[in-house]
């Protein structure tokens, strides 16, 4: 029997994904609170491996802010 996603989870997911698709610094940083949100409420959850996705995203983004010179997205507040 194949266990149900729950609204939450789906949602934290999509969310976060929508944010990394504006390419927007700001949006990037919705992206990582959904993400962590995700890993404390979900962590074996079934989107597990689509977080790590965007997580890999996420990082990507921030690689190219280093390249740029702009800095990470979590120095931005400290």
């Amino acid at each position: 029997m194949r266990s149900t996603v729950s609204e939450r989870e789906s949602s934290l997911i999509r969310d976060a994904r929508n944010a990394l698709d504006a390419h927007d610094a700001v949006a990037d940083l919705e992206a990582r609170r959904l993400l962590e949100a995700h890993a404390r409420e979900f962590p074996r959850g079934r989107l597990v491996a689509n977080a790590k996705r965007c997580s890999g995203r996420f990082a990507d983004a921030q690689a190219v802010r280093r390249q740029l010179g702009c800095g990470d997205l979590g120095d931005l507040f400290g």
